[in-house]
């Protein structure tokens, strides 16, 4: 069962974000039915606030513990740092798993590396580390057999490695999140977006008039944007591609992001607006 999770430094949280899904004892029986936790959650919040990011969260750790091992070897990690600055990433999540042990996950990393990864059994309220990850080595082990030899990969979680090792001591954690379901992908929900975007935006790049009106309504809608472009990849090798750039002031900077990073679902406005003025121009 999820009891909570979080993460800094992540897409558009520059300081921790925490879902927690515990109930105390002040929440009537009518609405816990019992229950130490919440059975169902939900985010409300205005357009731009959030909502999507915090769900990708715990989509991504549950993605990063089940499939990075699949990754290519030198392939980066996909997340957003907050505005891509360089600094660490963290995230955690607390679980009981189907024999109800509690633990609690936690992760720092940069887009090219673990960083470090840590399990902890929860017991009476008490931690214990169980196993310790720090960059490629292993440092604290009390979950497995310390006689066998594992191959650490920059960008593949611990939990990912030992299921391919056939390490049986993992598999209550890694069927955790190997159960987990989600509409939510790094681009954010799981829609058919990239075939759309590179013709939107060429009718953008060729109709300034048509961009400035579409620009002028998303920064209406959408908190903090404040300027858009569209560039071209005009390379001889492969076909042009159009694609927009979101320019956003924060603290007095100037920032760029990408439309994936930009979006966080269909409904979004500025998905919206760019694809009337694209349907306009059929």
């Amino acid at each position: 069962m999820l009891l909570g999770y979080g993460g800094r430094n992540c897409w558009c949280f520059k300081e921790w974000i925490d879902i927690n899904l515990r109930l105390n004892g002040h929440v009537p029986e009518k609405f816990s039915s019992n229950k130490s936790f919440s059975l169902i959650t939900g985010f409300f919040g205005a357009n731009a606030s959030g909502k999507t990011s915090a769900l990708k969260i715990y989509a991504f750790i549950s993605y990063f513990i089940t499939n990075s091992f699949s990754s290519a070897k030198e392939s980066p990690i996909f997340y957003d740092s907050f505005f891509d600055n360089k600094d660490n990433s963290e995230f955690y999540v607390e679980f009981t798993d189907n024999s109800n042990t509690e633990y609690r996950y936690e992760l720092i990393l940069q887009r090219e590396h673990v960083v470090e990864e840590r399990i902890f059994l929860i017991s009476n309220s008490t931690e214990d580390i169980i196993l310790l990850r720090e960059e490629n080595n292993i440092t604290v082990n009390k979950l497995f057999d310390n006689s066998i030899k594992l191959i650490l990969r920059n960008n593949a979680s611990i939990i990912s490695t030992l299921h391919q090792y056939d390490i049986i001591e993992i598999e209550n954690i890694y069927s955790f999140f190997n159960n987990t379901f989600t509409n939510v992908v790094y681009t954010g929900l799981n829609y058919e977006l990239d075939n759309k975007i590179n013709k939107v935006s060429e009718i953008y790049y060729k109709d300034q008039g048509a961009l400035a009106f579409a620009s002028n309504l998303i920064r209406k809608f959408d908190t903090g944007i404040s300027g858009i472009k569209i560039l071209l990849n005009d390379s001889p090798l492969s076909q042009s591609l159009y694609y927009p750039v979101f320019s956003h002031d924060n603290l007095k900077e100037l920032y760029k992001l990408n439309i994936h990073s930009e979006m966080t679902d269909s409904s979004n406005p500025t998905f919206l607006t760019m694809l009337g003025i694209w349907n306009k121009s059929q």
